[in-house]
């Protein structure tokens, strides 16, 4: 599977099936100009957020042109190393980077800008996208600066920046492209003209909160995050990992279990990974770079088991496996924290199990989605794949016979040598035509799995802000009772008009089904309190034994 066939389910989604070959005529040829001055990236978040929105747009645009004003040596030195680690992400013939230190004329019709405005690009705004930020809040506008970026010791503001503007400009590049004044239409309500989001409420804001975000940031400058293990090194892993290893005091050591190699189609979203990387465990490619002084990625190569969990008070959910999830949820921690994905839809949730409010397993109760399954092949594609009459598929019977004849597999063998040479292993083995027909539709049938969308900027909001709760709830726990935890899930669809909703978060109640914390309620409890001294429906005491506690 390519990248770009997940492209094609995406669009086919969004856009209806007549318009998914936009993955080849229109994604691979669009052109996407991302700016900033010297000034902004003379901050580490500046560079931060322009670093890692390229990185995510090199991944689903063919060019993309690097422009920054104002810049000095140093400036240009670290330019041209970012040119070329965009170059290791994807090297495909038709793919174009370019680095500019002045506007190109003419200018792409997709642009975003990241910090303070320079005059050249105030005089031509129309069409661009803004994004500016401090700590731990954005700020988007269209066609209007979003303002300077504050520099701050917490990154998530740069980063989650990074998120909300690219995710304009892929609804930009879908409307250039688009056909029909229906779509395009439909395509402009969906764009977002001016919003405002803090990960430090985890949540959509309408004034500034500087006062409580500079609050922030000064809290992160002593933190400790041992005792974390994160479930899943993917697409939302790796954002999860970016962000804590962009939080340059946190320290400690956290530990990514996963069980999988990088494979191409990680090349859409993952952040981290590189196109040399496809074949290497995804853990140890994580490990290295992820890893800094002070914090220690440890990668593990294996699949989650309740044993995991031991001496571990913080899971980080960064799988689409449900039975994975429900054996973490099993596991008992004081806090789940989770970032999850769907097409461009995100979701980013925290959870207990004693607080009434949704654990793990009442969001996710089909403990079979996201298993990656065979799905038997239908009559008709069994009919189709051995040349066989539909009848023969249906009955088990080839003329009046439940034998696997000669002339069954000689029949066979016209239309696909492969399946006859099975159906003749099935005739060795002395097996009857019904019982190896029903075989040959298992074998051979389709595999299902999770629906993961092509473009990076879900999941990477989704392993962002899990990251953002992680270092909130370490606070909490290390006796800052004031810091505001997600209360319980955040939901975010990136290609609708999310600016929309008055409210991002809700607080969801449990399940009355849930087979957890609801049909096992007072075994939960009783867990719970042994290992975390948590009662029901009262979150986690906070600890005042810090010495710079609240």
């Amino acid at each position: 599977m390519s990248r770009d066939d997940r492209t094609i389910r995406l669009l086919s989604r969004l856009l209806g099936e007549e318009h998914a070959e936009l993955a080849f005529t229109h994604f691979l040829d669009s052109t996407v100009q991302l700016s900033a001055t010297a000034e902004t990236l003379q901050s580490p978040n500046g560079l931060l957020a322009y670093s890692t929105a390229s990185n995510m747009l090199t991944r689903f645009v063919g060019s993309l042109q690097l422009v920054v004003t104002g810049a000095g040596p140093g400036e240009v030195v670290r330019l041209e190393e970012l040119l070329r680690d965009l170059q290791s992400i994807d090297s495909r013939p038709g793919k174009f980077l370019s680095l500019s230190q002045s506007f190109p004329s003419p200018q792409p019709q997709v642009r975003l800008h990241i910090g303070r405005a320079p005059n050249e690009i105030s005089e031509v705004g129309r069409g661009v996208v803004f994004v500016s930020f401090d700590g731990w809040t954005v700020t988007l506008r269209r066609n209007e600066p979003a303002g300077p970026v504050v520099p701050s010791e917490a990154p998530f503001g740069a980063l989650l920046a990074a998120c909300f503007g690219v995710a304009e400009v892929f609804k930009d590049v879908l409307l250039l492209a688009a056909a029909g004044a229906s779509v395009r239409e439909e395509l402009r309500r969906r764009q977002v003209n001016d919003f405002r989001y803090s990960a430090w409420f985890a949540e959509r804001v309408d004034v500034a909160s500087s006062e409580a975000t500079a609050s922030g940031s000064e809290l992160v400058r002593d933190v400790r995050l041992n005792g974390v293990l994160q479930v899943g090194a993917g697409a939302v892993g790796n954002a999860s990992l970016l962000a804590l290893a962009s939080t340059g005091s946190l320290a400690g050591t956290v530990s990514v279990l996963d069980s999988k190699l990088v494979d191409e189609k990680n090349l859409n979203r993952c952040l981290y990974f590189r196109e040399h990387d496809v074949g290497e465990l995804k853990v140890e490619v994580l490990q290295a770079r992820a890893s800094r002084p002070g914090l220690a990625v440890s990668g593990v190569h294996e699949v989650f088991s309740p044993s995991r969990g031991a001496g571990v008070w913080l899971f980080i959910s960064a799988v689409d496996n449900n039975e994975v999830r429900h054996a973490m949820q099993e596991g008992a921690p004081e806090y789940i924290v989770q970032g999850a994905t769907s097409g461009t839809s995100v979701a980013v949730s925290v959870h207990t199990g004693v607080d009434g409010l949704s654990c793990l397993v009442c969001r996710h109760p089909d403990r079979l989605t996201g298993l990656a399954r065979r799905l038997p092949l239908s009559v008709e594609d069994a009919a189709r794949r051995t040349g066989l009459p539909e009848e023969v598929i249906r009955l088990g019977a080839f003329h009046g016979s439940a034998e696997i004849s000669l002339d069954f597999i000689s029949e066979v063998r016209k239309v696909n040598v492969q399946a006859a040479e099975f159906f003749e292993g099935e005739r060795q083995a002395g097996h009857d035509l019904c019982g190896a027909i029903g075989d040959f539709r298992a074998r051979y049938g389709i595999i299902t799995g999770p629906q993961e969308p092509s473009v990076p900027f879900a999941s990477a909001f989704a392993g962002i802000q899990a990251a953002a709760e992680a270092v909130k709830l370490r606070l909490r726990r290390d006796g800052f009772g004031l810091v505001p935890i997600l209360r319980n899930v955040l939901v975010i669809d990136f290609a609708r008009d999310y600016s929309r909703h008055v409210r991002l978060s809700f607080a969801e109640p449990s399940r009355g089904d849930c087979q957890f914390c609801r049909q096992r309620r007072s075994e939960v409890e009783m867990l719970y309190h042994k290992k975390w001294g948590m009662a029901s429906n009262v979150p986690v005491k906070v600890r005042a034994d810090s010495a710079t506690g609240t």
